[in-house]
């Protein structure tokens, strides 16, 4: 007993050294603990909800109109041929009435599916301190974190269903006509040898462009998710009492 009444005074001494109050410096300690806890916890509800979100971000672009009826991830022709006069602003008032349009959005709307399992597969080696670290950054930090280590393996996976589908539905004569139509078009106004291009070169590869496209929406996509996913932790910690909250929420 004595023992123990010595190790609690010394124990009070060395606080009271340190400067406060033990009892608060117990609950100063209970806070931290509590709130590095429950904001662990945060980080995997975040990871947890990327991964429905990657799943319902799919199948919205996946369906008919997905990529084409979605201004935020419409693939619009490429260049040269999207800079041709007076193209943009025909094919933004009404995507739907251009063929090759139409192709190319269906190519990213038939591929898509294909890059979940790889989303997945690097959402599952996230660990409890890498979460912990995304959930702490920006506002789309697991989206950008996802995209820089599955890039290339999404244009491995989803480059052969693109060309397919182009191939299938015409795109890639479709596109050879366009671009012969406007080096036509360019040699009648412009048949001096040394006059300045009406539209970039060279031209670009279709099947490429497409699926670089194809996934650049998807992550625009999967970034509107994760904030909306974030919106909905910073509302749960709104609700901790108040000793709880993270030092940076308390008013």
């Amino acid at each position: 007993m004595r023992a123990l009444v010595a190790c609690f005074l010394a124990l009070s001494l060395l606080t009271s050294c340190a400067g406060g109050h033990p009892l608060d410096q117990m609950k100063s300690g209970i806070s931290h603990f509590a709130e590095e806890k429950f904001r662990n916890s945060l980080a995997g509800q975040l990871v947890k909800g990327l991964g429905q979100g990657i799943h319902l971000v799919a199948n919205e672009l996946a369906r008919p109109g997905g990529y084409l009826d979605n201004p935020l991830v419409r693939i619009l022709l490429p260049p040269p041929v999207n800079l041709a006069l007076g193209l943009i602003r025909d094919i933004q008032a009404r995507p739907d009435v251009n063929p090759l349009l139409l192709v190319m959005n269906r190519a990213a709307e038939t591929a898509v599916p294909g890059a979940v399992p790889v989303l997945l597969a690097a959402l599952d080696q996230i660990d409890a301190i890498r979460a912990r670290g995304l959930l702490d950054a920006g506002k789309t930090a697991a989206t950008d974190y996802l995209k820089e280590q599955t890039e290339n393996k999404l244009k491995e996976t989803l480059t052969p269903v693109v060309m397919e589908t182009l191939a299938k539905n015409s795109g890639l004569a479709q596109y050879g006509q366009l671009l012969a139509t406007l080096h036509a078009q360019r040699q009648v106004r412009d048949p001096d040898p040394a006059a300045p291009p009406t539209f970039d070169e060279p031209q670009v590869d279709l099947a490429d462009y497409v699926t670089q496209q194809t996934i650049n929406g998807l992550f625009k996509a999967i970034g509107v998710e994760e904030e909306r996913i974030r919106d909905d932790l910073d509302r749960t910690e709104l609700d901790l009492p108040e000793m709880l909250k993270p030092a940076e929420k308390r008013p």
